[in-house]
């Protein structure tokens, strides 16, 4: 997981910089280029000016954005969240990210959860520098092992330390990158001659016959052996990319930048923006009735992408800047957010007033007085929003669907090296748990133990990081402790027990005759009440139950709860 991922940071890196969005914000593999900033800008100034782009710092346990970075656990549950608004949310699945190797486990569990949400991809084969690297495996096994209908649209020219540019295949074109300058960060175009000619004609042909098979309007002009020029390929890829019925892929370095501006332009020109995306929908919080069954109804409806309509946003994410304090990322799927309004939760039933607005680019904050439909920003100051909160206008009480989170895997006893800490350590881990739903915390009741639980060992590893680094609590950790419980083994046919009190007047006397055996793992205590003839008035069966419960505190083997019996009182 760690491994994959990295690639996806490694290529999300090099599409910040192309984007002109801050300075370098870390490094992968010892020290990724220094960014030719200026010149990267001036190359996607067109791009910028015409397309929005919403890049989100990622903070790591270094504070960086590196290989080992929390952005792990994030795509996890990113990919599950969501799944009517998946494709708008994450720029419509970018692309999945394939290294030399080829489909690894990870990239087919990604596939499976965007083939289930019907998210359009791009593949990308990164790492063509190394050693070994071949781009046709990497495509062959997409095809086999994915079962994607897949093509390229940009080829690799060379491989390992030969790799020096791209077959742009729709438009026949080479683009060279240039070693001389910082890290690809300035390219030529030229025409396809000799060798690369035909290379490039091969994968055309092959483009041509994979998009017509799933394109009515290619498919025609394809039987026909009419030409296909490259404006009507294009348009033919997207309709096809949007209707999950073709698969592009391209292949580059993001570790040296090449191949990441063709990326950027295959993102334009074939992925779908937020109206060609399936549109989201809200549930009512109010049920409108009953169905036959007796459950209750809630209506559903769906939301248009549109700056006129009252605004409806997400809050994705909770994060605690040690410069602004308690960020809300939110995501506008309608209408327009200003500085100052006030939202509504649903859930919480309050209203809260947006004090301040920041559009966040990388490391960049820049205050901003509005956001619209599809911006990705941050609102500073909320105290009553957390993770999947819907903010809307006063009169809105409908929900977006709240992302869901898987169970944690693996768990952690943490206690501070001083009694000082202790107040410090739990108001840390409240804040880390409220902005990270796969985090959890808990004292165990029993140990008295703190116990934290996330999504693997690094996750935790990360968390106690934050501890020392952000909040300044030293911490031990350890296995927690275990829980033992009792059982019995056999049955019992006749336990007796009696109660002979003399304090004074009548006294007190009471006696109770069981029957005990095993019960089933999970059961817990079962009692049946088998009295016949009132031999124990109904009146007192409940102090018979009590006892009962009480004795099941302490076993008499180590003094463990016991567990799993099933009496009956006869």
């Amino acid at each position: 997981m760690k491994r994959f991922l990295s690639l996806v940071l490694a290529l999300m890196m090099a599409l910040t910089l192309l984007a002109g969005c801050g300075e370098a914000v870390g490094e992968i593999a010892g020290n990724v280029a220094d960014a030719a900033k200026a010149e990267l800008e001036k190359q996607v100034k067109d791009l910028l000016e015409e397309y929005k782009v919403n890049v989100i710092e990622v903070k790591t346990a270094a504070g960086e954005l590196n290989g080992s970075g929390k952005i792990q656990f994030f795509c996890g549950v990113l990919v599950e969240s969501n799944s009517d608004t998946l494709p708008q949310s994450c720029a419509d699945a970018l692309g999945k990210i394939f290294e030399d190797a080829g489909v690894q486990p990870q990239t087919q569990t990604v596939w499976r959860q965007a083939n289930k949400y019907e998210v359009p991809r791009i593949c990308f084969v990164n790492k063509m520098d190394r050693t070994g690297a071949n781009f046709a495996n990497v495509l062959n096994d997409i095809r086999t092992k994915l079962g994607a209908n897949a093509a390229p649209i940009l080829v690799p020219i060379g491989a390992e330390d030969q790799l020096c540019g791209q077959i742009d295949v729709v438009n026949q074109k080479a683009i060279f990158y240039s070693d001389s300058d910082r890290q690809g960060s300035t390219y030529e175009i030229k025409d396809l001659e000799g060798e690369l000619k035909e290379i490039g004609e091969s994968y055309l042909e092959e483009l041509k016959e994979c998009v017509a098979n799933v394109d009515d309007e290619l498919g025609e002009l394809f039987l026909m052996e009419e030409p296909i020029d490259a404006p009507t390929l294009k348009q033919a890829i997207r309709r096809a990319t949007i209707a999950n019925k073709f698969i592009p892929v391209a292949g580059g370095s993001a570790f040296k930048n090449k191949g990441v501006q063709g990326l950027l332009d295959a993102v334009v020109d074939y992925l779908p923006s937020p109206l060609e995306c399936k549109q989201a929908t809200v549930t009512s919080t109010v049920a409108s009735g009953l169905d036959e069954n007796g459950y209750e109804v809630f209506d559903v409806k769906t939301i248009d992408p549109s700056d006129k309509d009252k605004p409806v946003v997400l809050a994705f994410k909770l994060w605690a800047d040690k410069f602004v304090g308690s960020l809300v990322f939110i995501r506008v799927y309608t209408g327009v957010v200003r500085k100052g309004d006030t939202v509504y939760n649903p859930r919480t039933r309050k209203r809260e007033r947006v004090g301040r607005l920041l559009q966040i680019q990388a490391n960049v904050h820049t205050d901003v007085d509005a956001v619209y439909s599809g911006d990705i920003a941050a609102i500073v100051g909320l105290k009553n929003a957390t993770t999947g909160d819907t903010l809307a206008s006063d009169d809105f009480d409908y929900t977006l669907e709240p992302p869901t989170f898987p169970d944690t895997v693996i768990s952690m006893a943490v206690e501070p090296l001083t009694k000082g800490d202790q107040e410090k350590m739990s108001n840390a881990l409240q804040r880390l748990s409220a902005e990270d739903p796969t985090f959890r915390v808990k004292t165990d009741e029993e140990t008295g133990q703190t116990i934290i639980a996330g999504m693997g060992e690094l996750h935790l590893d990360i968390i106690v990081d934050r501890l020392k680094r952000e909040f300044k609590v030293e911490a031990n950790t350890g296995k927690p402790q275990i829980a033992y419980r009792e059982t019995i083994t056999a049955s019992a046919d006749r336990v007796q027990g009696k109660l002979v009190k003399q304090s004074g007047g009548r006294g007190q006397y009471g006696d109770v005759v069981i029957a005990m055996r095993p019960g089933e793992r999970g059961s817990g205590l079962k009692i049946a009440n088998k009295i016949v003839g009132g031999a124990i008035p109904k009146e007192y069966m409940n102090a018979v139950y009590a006892g009962l419960n009480e004795a099941m505190n302490s076993g008499s083997v180590a003094g463990y709860p016991v567990e799993d019996v099933e009496v009956d009182v006869i």
